[in-house]
């Protein structure tokens, strides 16, 4: 089938990369970086490009800014271990909730910083614009780039002010080397705007999964903001989306998610089963062969950007499903979404895109907006840099009478944010 005859074509791309990379990088920059298509792509105008990708002992980098040429860069590890257990010690500081700050962690999180940098940042940085598309092969797909610092840093009282590299880049991923060679699908005017839904499992279930108590309400505010539609609980199954999302620019998932790293079309959305409110496991692999069509697919869910890593072709998961399903851009998660911090930044994304923001910057400016304006314990990045765009960086084209309802919407927003925030925490 057509899921086995990829899966072995990534395989076969693993093997190759590994074991020629001088031939890979060759070929590479003979299919993708020719001429013609550094003129007329158009993820290539005004967007600096980082592609990543590793051997055992090499990560090897290529790296076009907006006015200079190509470069191919490489950085030798020594120690490949040490660099692994690096990753995993880096990425482990935001996959577990935070609540205060334990009192060494600052500094841990510094060091890990600094090494990290200096590997996969400092050699490559000099040319790069604000606007960033990066493409992470499997070892450096958990990391998010926000949280890197733009500096050495060897000491602070509070993760708020840190300089991150958010400050100064907008970064937008792409789910694979491929992608830039792809006609990226046409913007639909015609559709209706937003599509939201949510799914809380009632208490208490077969599965015995947690309930999510502000999905609901983040697609009802959401949908207030657009002008859109929501499915909520019983509503949110499969088949409603199968059946009905394809005639809206913007799909908002808003429920449970899980990521797996051996089989990434096992990885899944937790939804509702038909005709009754129960929870039932809906697999990446259902939305392949789907016809979709979003402009924009949000996956408000726990580790929807993660799921099973190829070496050169990047992550196979729940993103990747939505991709194949023709979405021209997903907005996905790393890790644990605190469901509260969810429709706070969501809130000002949408807000962003309805000012006509491209993506990359809608969501950087809404992670900005939050880190200034929340407390210093709720400035870890665990809250706010969970949240990566993919796919196509390009602003999405509302009309003029949705975007003037911003500001009315905005306001009951804001009001309604600061009050969850004093009832739950006073």
């Amino acid at each position: 089938n057509i899921v086995e005859i990829q899966q072995n074509y990534r395989q076969l791309m693993d093997d190759i990369i590994v074991n020629y990379p001088e031939y890979f990088l060759e070929k590479y920059k003979n299919d993708l970086f020719s001429d013609e298509i550094l003129k007329n792509n158009k993820y290539l105008n005004g967007y600096s490009f980082v592609e990543y990708f590793t051997t055992d002992s090499t990560i090897y980098t290529i790296v076009k800014g907006t006015k200079s040429p190509i470069e191919f860069k490489s950085v030798h590890l020594d120690k490949p271990e040490k660099f692994d257990q690096l990753l995993k010690q880096f990425s482990l500081l935001f996959t577990i909730k935070q609540g205060n700050a334990k009192e060494n962690e600052i500094d841990r999180f510094l060091n890990l910083n600094n090494e990290l940098r200096s590997i996969i940042w400092e050699p490559i940085c000099e040319n790069i614009s604000k606007n960033v598309l990066i493409v992470c092969d499997n070892r450096l797909s958990s990391i998010p780039f926000d949280v890197l610092l733009s500096k050495n840093i060897t000491s602070a009282n509070n993760w708020k002010d840190l300089p991150y590299l958010i400050e100064k880049y907008n970064f937008n991923y792409l789910p694979s080397l491929q992608f830039l060679n792809l006609k990226a699908p046409t913007p639909s005017h015609n559709k209706k705007k937003f599509l939201g839904l949510s799914y809380s499992p009632p208490q208490p279930n077969k599965m015995n999964i947690l309930p999510l108590n502000f999905a609901g309400k983040e697609v009802d505010d959401l949908s207030r903001l657009i002008d859109g539609d929501i499915l909520t609980q019983q509503q949110c199954t499969e088949k409603n989306i199968q059946q009905k999302a394809s005639e809206y620019m913007i799909l908002h998932l808003a429920c449970h998610g899980k990521a797996d790293s051996l089989n990434g079309n096992e990885s899944f959305l937790v939804l509702s089963e038909e005709n009754s409110n129960s929870p039932r496991i809906v697999y990446a692999h259902n939305f392949y062969s789907s016809s979709l069509n979003n402009d924009l697919v949000v996956l408000s869910a726990c580790e929807s950007a993660l799921g099973q890593a190829f070496t050169g072709e990047g992550i196979i998961g729940l993103t990747r499903a939505f991709f194949y399903s023709g979405a021209r851009s997903v907005l996905s998660t790393l890790w644990q979404v605190s469901d509260y911090q969810a429709g706070e930044i969501l809130g000002n994304f949408y807000k962003n895109l309805l000012n006509q923001q491209d993506k990359a910057s809608a969501l950087a400016n809404a992670k900005r907006t939050y880190i200034k304006n929340t407390t210093t314990t709720y400035s870890h990045p665990f809250y706010w840099a969970t949240y990566i765009i993919s796919g196509d960086p390009d602003e999405l084209s509302f009309s003029a009478g949705t975007s003037a309802r911003i500001m009315v919407f905005g306001t009951i927003i804001g009001l309604f944010l600061t009050y969850l925030f004093y009832k739950r925490f006073k």
